[in-house]
């Protein structure tokens, strides 16, 4: 679906927050975070858009993105608390772009995405386990990457974990940029009730020792984002607790004779 704007920066409402189109008549895509030039639609991954004669385009990032008068200011585009969801989904449903998709686990949830990367130089999928309820709270990530079939597996990362990964084996070529790699940020910071999550791909060009990635390379385009905000699962995580300990059986004690 895609829903048109009639006025550089006009607001619309869309999954209780708001958008913000940097162009006059811009399509904005249904992750709220690209729009698509006038005559231009937004492609699966709202990473590139195209027009009825075939031409393409990359997307544009929307700015300043406010959240709606009638919504939360809490559940906007930028992630922020909501101690008061009832599930691990609810609490980051308003945080996804469109290409992810969300599941319950029994500790957390498992985020898992498609999307292609600019000028569609290649295809990458995403799992992401966040177990918030555990102690400590942990991330684990399988990446797959389809060009040349790299499979890159990070498991069981405990809170306190922020850097960014060269993911090995992959070298893509970007028009009037060059061969560049691609990198995975990621991060957990903090505990069950204030947990930082970060997950975004980037792509970083190395000359002579030093590296330049996406926010100066393709601003408008990179990093892409998953996750990057702080959430409370406090109260999830206690009532997840209070059913396991529940769902399990009584200790039978031993009589002495």
């Amino acid at each position: 679906h895609t829903h048109t704007i009639m006025y550089t920066r006009t607001q619309i409402d869309f999954l209780n927050f708001r958008a913000c189109a940097p162009a006059p008549k811009a399509t904005i895509c249904t992750d709220m975070r690209h729009s698509c030039p006038f005559g231009f639609s937004c492609s699966n991954t709202s990473l590139a858009c195209s027009s009825l004669s075939g031409a393409t385009l990359p997307s544009m990032q929307n700015i300043a993105a406010m959240p709606s008068r009638a919504a939360n200011a809490s559940r906007a585009l930028n992630p922020s608390l909501n101690a008061n969801a009832t599930s691990f989904c609810a609490i980051l449903v308003d945080s996804l772009p469109s290409f992810c998709t969300c599941a319950e686990l029994p500790l957390g949830g498992r985020i898992e995405c498609d999307t292609s990367l600019p000028y569609d130089v290649d295809t990458v999928g995403v799992e992401l386990d966040i177990a918030p309820c555990d102690d400590p709270a942990q991330i684990s990530l399988q990446l797959v990457e389809q060009r040349f079939g790299v499979n890159y597996t990070l498991a069981a990362i405990k809170s306190g974990y922020n850097t960014m990964i060269p993911i090995p084996g992959v070298s893509l070529d970007i028009p009037e940029i060059g061969s560049v790699g691609l990198d995975v940020v990621i991060g957990i910071l903090g505990n069950v009730v204030n947990l930082e999550l970060k997950l975004g791909l980037d792509m970083c060009l190395a000359v002579s020792g030093y590296q330049e990635c996406g926010s100066s390379l393709l601003p408008s385009q990179l990093p892409l984002w998953i996750l990057d905000g702080t959430y409370s699962f406090g109260t999830i995580c206690d009532n997840r607790k209070r059913q396991m300990r529940a769902a399990q059986p009584p200790i039978k004690r031993l009589e002495q004779s």
